[in-house]
C-alpha cells in the first residue's frame, strides 16, 4: 500500500510539474487577459484606498463605480495587493495560488467520493481541458467560483449524513454569488442531486435542498434589506438584465458556448476512452452520474444569456473531470517510482528555467504594454493625471491603470488625445506613433487659435 501511495504521489508531482512547465511563461510575464487586467487594476486602486467594497473604482475616470460584477472577488484581490504591493507579478502569484487551490480541492473531493489515492487521474483530466488552464492563468473570477463550488459540493456530500452541512452549502453559494452573481449558485442543486442519484431518496433530496435553499435565501434577503441593495441593483440592471436583453457586447453566442462545452467534454471523454482501452473495464457508478449532473447544472444554465465566453465554463469542469475519472481508471506502464520522481524533477527544473528566463518580459501584449508607457510619460509631461482617448480602447486603458496607476476617459483633452494612427482628425496632428498602431495626437497651433 505504501509503495502504491508513493507511486501515485510521484505521478501527481509529475503532472503538477508538467502544468508548471506549460504555465511558466504566462505566470512570468506582464500580459494577461482583459478581464484579469481590469480586476488587477481595480485591486490596485482598492489597495491604495480608492473606492469601497460595494462601490469599486474603475479604470474609466468617467465611471463613478464598477458594477459589472458583485464586489467580493475583486475586493479580495485588493487585499492581496495591499499585502504584496503593485509589482507586475502580484496578480500572477494570486493566479498560482488559486490554481493550487482548485487542484487540491478537486483531489480532495475525489478522495472523499472514491477513497482512492489516484488523485492524479481526475486532476489530469481537468488540466487537459483547454478552458481550465486558460481561465486559471488569466485571473478570472471563475477561478474563485470554482474553489467555492468545490467546497460547496464537498459540504453537500457531507450533508448526506449530517443535515447541518447543507446549511453551509447555502452559505458558501451565497458567498460565491457575491463573486460572480447567479451563475455561481449552481451548487445549490448538489444536495438534492446527491440524495436523488446516489442515495435514491426523494425525501432526503427535498430536506437537504430545503436546508441549503433556506440558508441562501435568508442571507440574500438580509443583503437586499441592507444599504448594499443599491449596488446589487446596479449590477443586475447593468449586467444581468442588460445581457439578457442583448444590450451588452456579444462577442460569442450560445452556439459558441455549446461548442466549447462539447470540446471540453470531448477531451475528457477521449481520455476516458483511452483509459478503457488500457483496461477494457469500467463501472457505471451513481456517484459519477451525480458529478456529471452537477457539472451540467454549472454549464447549461449559462445558455440563458446570449452573451458567452468560454471561461464561464471553468467552475463546472472539475465535476466533469471527477465524473469521467469515476467511470474508468487507466492502467499505466509499470514505471519505477524513482524514475517518475526523476522525470518530475526534470519538468520542474525546465519549468523554473522557463519562468526565470521570461520573468518580467512583456509577453503576448508587448505592443500594448509599450504603448501605455509612452502614454503615461506623455500625460505626466503634460501635467495630466488622466489619459484621454477619442474612442474606447479597453485593453490599453486597463493596462494603463494596472501598470502605471493612470485612469483614462473617452473625451478630447484641450491639447491632446490618444487615437488610432490612421484616424482622420482635422485640426490635430499625430505627435507620437505608438507600437500598437495608436498615436498621441495634439491640436495644431492654428486649430488651437
Amino acid at each position: 500500500m505504501k509503495n502504491d501511495l508513493n507511486h501515485d504521489f510521484a505521478l501527481l508531482a509529475t503532472l503538477l510539474a508538467g502544468a508548471w512547465l506549460y504555465l511558466a511563461i504566462d505566470l512570468a510575464t506582464l500580459s494577461m487577459g482583459l478581464d484579469g487586467t481590469v480586476y488587477a487594476g481595480i485591486a490596485r486602486l482598492l489597495a491604495a484606498g480608492d473606492g469601497s467594497f460595494w462601490y469599486l473604482p474603475y479604470f474609466d475616470a468617467a465611471v463613478t463605480s464598477f458594477h459589472d460584477h458583485p464586489p467580493l472577488g475583486v475586493w479580495l484581490q485588493g487585499q492581496w495587493f495591499a499585502l504584496w504591493g503593485n509589482a507586475f507579478w502580484v496578480e500572477n502569484l494570486w493566479c498560482a495560488l488559486l490554481i493550487l487551490c482548485v487542484i487540491a480541492l478537486t483531489a480532495s473531493l475525489w478522495r472523499t467520493i472514491d477513497n482512492s489515492h489516484r488523485v492524479w487521474w481526475p486532476v489530469m483530466i481537468l488540466l487537459l481541458m483547454p478552458v481550465a488552464t486558460r481561465a486559471l492563468k488569466n485571473n478570472t473570477l471563475e477561478s474563485l467560483v470554482a474553489i467555492l463550488a468545490l467546497v460547496a459540493v464537498w459540504l453537500a456530500w457531507l450533508g448526506r449524513s449530517r443535515g447541518w452541512a447543507n446549511l453551509l452549502v447555502g452559505t458558501v453559494c451565497f458567498i460565491a454569488a457575491l463573486v460572480k452573481g447567479p451563475a455561481a449558485v449552481f451548487p445549490l442543486a448538489a444536495p438534492g442531486l446527491l440524495a436523488l442519484i446516489v442515495d435514491r431518496s426523494l425525501t432526503k433530496a427535498c430536506k437537504n435542498s430545503a436546508l441549503a435553499l433556506a440558508a441562501f435565501t435568508a442571507l440574500a434577503l438580509a443583503l437586499w434589506a441592507s444599504p448594499a441593495a443599491e449596488s446589487i441593483a446596479r449590477y443586475f440592471e447593468g449586467q444581468i438584465f442588460a445581457s439578457l436583453r442583448g444590450e451588452r457586447l456579444i462577442d460569442h453566442g450560445r452556439l459558441y458556448q455549446l461548442g466549447q462545452l462539447a470540446v471540453q467534454l470531448g477531451i475528457a471523454g477521449a481520455l476516458g476512452l483511452m483509459a478503457w482501452v488500457s483496461t477494457r473495464s469500467f463501472s457505471m457508478r451513481r456517484e459519477s452520474l451525480a458529478m456529471m449532473a452537477i457539472g451540467l447544472c454549472g454549464s447549461l444554465p449559462l445558455l440563458i444569456s446570449p452573451r458567452q465566453y468560454n471561461h464561464y465554463l471553468l467552475p463546472s469542469l472539475p465535476f466533469f473531470a471527477i465524473s469521467i475519472a469515476l467511470l474508468v481508471r487507466p492502467r499505466l506502464p509499470a514505471w519505477p517510482t524513482p524514475v517518475i520522481w526523476c522525470f518530475a524533477a526534470l519538468l520542474l527544473t525546465l519549468g523554473s528555467a522557463r519562468f526565470i528566463w521570461h520573468f518580467g518580459s512583456l509577453g503576448k501584449d508587448a505592443n500594448e504594454l509599450q504603448s501605455t508607457l509612452h502614454i503615461a510619460d506623455f500625460a505626466h509631461s503634460a501635467g495630466s493625471e488622466t489619459a484621454y482617448y477619442c474612442r474606447p480602447e479597453p485593453v490599453q486603458q486597463a493596462y494603463l491603470l494596472r501598470h502605471h496607476g493612470m485612469r483614462s476617459r473617452v473625451a478630447a483633452h484641450k491639447d491632446w488625445v490618444v487615437c488610432a494612427a490612421d484616424t482622420d482628425l482635422p485640426g490635430w496632428e499625430a505627435r507620437e506613433l505608438l507600437p500598437d498602431g495608436m498615436a498621441i495626437w495634439q491640436r495644431t497651433r492654428q486649430s488651437a487659435k
